[in-house]
């Protein structure tokens, strides 16, 4: 079944180069089949996690087909032939001559077609979104071979965030993932964050917040300083204010009046107080790492005294970099300035 599987993959990928057949035909009838083949055979190994992918790349690359005649010219010239027709078709009056009459029926009859073809068009990539997004999810949740199909993955997500579908499918898969594979992304989810709804409701941002959540607990030593840079983001003003040695240049252009915080910045501020309460590694890691961010900031807005270039600086004594204590749940990045 396996020699069957890769057979009708290959079969199937060249009648897709070639054009031969028609794509649904081709997903359904060889991809889609060779996935069920393997899983019948009870082969969770190489091979079946390939044949997902290989799938989730077909649906993706019709799904970026669809999306690129969506975008067309062509289409948004059909689409506007389509309004222009709606228009006509209201504004006459039912009676009027035979010939009058013929047109009209003939010109709704191409409104429909025109629709059709259009609703057929968002229905196909919808099939095809949610085909490569399950493909993908599983070729992942079984192998770390392909874990760069993430990207693809969380690039689809975030693409098509507003689809209650997506999100439903999305809700499931995720949390069955390894937390770690969603390390090298937590800049790009992070800056997307924002504070989760209602529970039980499966919308991207409440999504979103709950595996931000899920990584930061269990790798807090490499996401938690993320987080902690969006909770911080609107900290120059007090940096600027706290002692006559901060430097002032950026202190005009912080804000200082009670305008809210950005969305990303309320939910980052969100977790960290979940954080807090959950007890455990990320709880003891959190107060000692805010400790050391506050210190950088400090730092980076010092006034530097007027000495030459090889001279000594002492920092001042009221520096919160020189009372760090000890800070043995955080690793210290050091530098040696030359």
């Amino acid at each position: 079944k396996i020699a069957y599987a890769e057979v009708l993959q290959l079969y199937g990928e060249c009648l897709a180069e070639a054009r031969s057949e028609n794509s649904d035909t081709i997903a359904r009838e060889y991809l889609d089949k060779a996935v069920h083949l393997l899983e019948g055979a009870g082969a969770c190994s190489e091979a079946l996690w390939t044949a997902h992918l290989r799938l989730a790349r077909f649906a993706d690359g019709q799904l970026q087909g669809i999306d690129r005649y969506l975008g067309s010219p062509e289409f948004q010239a059909k689409q506007d032939l389509l309004t222009q027709s709606s228009q006509i078709l209201d504004s006459t009056p039912s009676r009027g001559s035979r010939e009058d009459a013929r047109a009209l029926r003939l010109l709704e009859r191409q409104s429909d077609l025109d629709r059709g073809e259009a609703a057929g068009l968002r229905a196909s990539r919808t099939r095809y979104l949610l085909q490569a997004l399950g493909n993908y999810l599983r070729c992942l949740r079984g192998s770390s071979t392909h874990d760069l199909r993430l990207f693809r993955l969380a690039s689809l997500w975030v693409g098509n965030a507003s689809l209650p579908d997506v999100n439903a499918l999305l809700q499931e898969g995720l949390m069955q993932l390894e937390s770690y594979k969603f390390v090298p992304l937590i800049y790009q989810l992070a800056a997307r964050m924002s504070r989760p709804r209602a529970r039980g409701q499966s919308d991207f941002a409440t999504l979103l917040f709950q595996l931000i959540e899920r990584v930061v607990r269990e790798h807090p030593h490499q996401t938690l300083p993320v987080v902690l840079a969006l909770c911080n983001a609107e900290k120059d003003a007090e940096a600027t204010g706290k002692s006559s040695n901060m430097a002032a240049p950026r202190a005009k252009k912080a804000k200082t009046t009670g305008a809210p915080a950005e969305d990303r910045v309320e939910g980052a501020r969100l977790l960290v107080s979940r954080l807090r309460q959950a007890g455990g590694t990320v709880a003891s890691t959190l107060p000692q790492l805010e400790r050391l961010m506050d210190a950088y900031i400090q730092l980076a807005y010092l006034d530097p005294p007027q000495t030459g270039a090889n001279a000594v600086v002492n920092l001042p004594r009221d520096v919160l970099l020189l009372k760090l204590g000890c800070l043995d749940h955080v690793p210290v990045l050091t530098q040696t300035v030359e």
